[in-house]
């Protein structure tokens, strides 16, 4: 029978649920990391364009203020020009002096024309930097609505992923329960059979001592009168010898029927007080083989690790030692190895009964000084009762 124990599969259920939480957890904070990442990569794109146009406007200022100043010496120049013209106009030609200012006249002309250009061109540098500034806003508001929708769709997946795990984490659990179940009948339906057979081996050792006292009635004297009759029910009792001792005065006459003594008395030795102890940490199985071994009419304790185990063999001297290897704080095999250590216990014979089933554990066991090895698995109750007592039949 296979070790089901609900608080281990409980454990590793809450175990793989903690895992999912963790990944569940991971993935959601790479996420945020990663959308906060692109919040502020656009930042930094917004900043830089910010720069990158008040850089630009600073220079366009700079340029337009050295032209400003260029054209203002420039001026200047063609004024003292003008002046020395004037000045050599008036000292020599008055016409030249009209023709300096027909001259000048057109220059301050050209000079506007220039500075209305300038400024045309200066709006339209400006429209173009808005207009650039304007279309790599709208890209990164594309970036955004993209991450956003690319941050929904991964969330979207881990909730997908949760209620999956959800569901195989309800439908192992609804299998363990099925298992459970299944076992708990087969328990039962264990008890029911180790009830009737332990009636039916009741009812045939009632027949086999009336039988066997029926047989003593054949035996008679040979000479004399017998003063001291054998009484068959006292001497099963008291474990005497059924049939007396050949003497001078009395000749026994066989049967004409064999019963087969040896077994049978054998069989009557267990109806006396024989302890065994059980060294099993799976609480269901202890109990019921507890319960099977107790209605044979045997002494049963029940140690559930190995360290309990070691300490109650040294107080409880069984007669028998029932012996699981997978146990808790101490293993079986220290278990064994310390009782066949121990001057006083290591007369006791021990049945392992566990599920390691490999050649390698079985092989150790038996050279550690096992009577007897059972794979739990492999033996119903009934048939696991029957071998402890048969391996009790060997040690008496």
């Amino acid at each position: 029978m296979s070790d089901i124990n609900p608080e281990e599969i409980k454990k590793k259920i809450e175990k793989v649920a903690k895992k999912a939480r963790f990944w569940v957890g991971n993935l959601v904070q790479k996420i945020s990391s990663t959308f906060s990442r692109s919040r502020a990569n656009l930042k930094k794109t917004e900043h830089k364009a910010e720069i990158r146009f008040k850089e630009f406007g600073h220079k366009a200022s700079e340029n337009f203020t050295e032209f400003e100043h260029k054209a203002a010496e420039k001026i200047s120049h063609v004024a003292s020009d003008v002046k020395n013209f004037e000045q050599r106009a008036e000292i020599g030609l008055k016409d030249f002096g009209h023709k300096a200012g027909e001259k000048m006249s057109h220059t301050m002309s050209n000079l506007k024309d220039f500075e209305q250009k300038a400024e045309v061109g200066l709006k339209d540098l400006g429209h173009k930097a808005a207009d650039n500034v304007k279309r790599a806003a709208d890209k990164v508001k594309g970036f955004e609505h993209k991450a956003e929708e690319k941050v929904k769709k991964v969330v979207e997946g881990v909730k997908g992923w949760e209620h999956r795990a959800a569901d195989n984490v309800k439908s192992f659990e609804h299998k363990v329960e099925e298992k459970i179940s299944k076992a708990a009948v087969d328990v039962k339906n264990w008890e029911h059979a180790a009830e009737d057979n332990v009636k039916e081996f009741e009812h045939k050792a009632v027949l086999n001592v009336k039988k066997l006292a029926e047989s003593v009635k054949h035996i008679r004297p040979s000479t004399g009168v017998d003063n001291n009759p054998v009484d068959p029910q006292k001497k099963i009792k008291t474990g005497e010898k059924l049939i007396p001792e050949k003497t001078k005065e009395y000749e026994p006459i066989t049967p004409t029927k064999k019963f087969g003594f040896t077994g049978l008395l054998r069989k009557i030795e267990l109806t006396n007080p024989v302890k065994i102890l059980i060294i099993e940490d799976e609480e269901v199985l202890a109990e019921v083989l507890k319960e099977k071994l107790k209605k044979a009419n045997l002494e049963v304790k029940i140690a559930k690790d190995g360290e309990e185990a070691i300490s109650m063999a040294k107080s409880f001297e069984p007669d028998v030692i029932v012996l699981d290897l997978l146990l808790p704080k101490v293993s079986g095999f220290e278990v064994l190895k310390q009782v066949k250590a121990d001057e006083r216990l290591s007369r006791i014979p021990v049945v392992v009964l566990s599920n390691l089933s490999d050649d390698e554990n079985i092989k150790k066991a038996m050279n550690m000084g096992a009577m007897d090895y059972f794979v739990k698995a492999n033996h119903p109750i009934n048939e696991i009762v029957e071998k402890i007592k048969g391996t009790l039949l060997k040690a008496k």
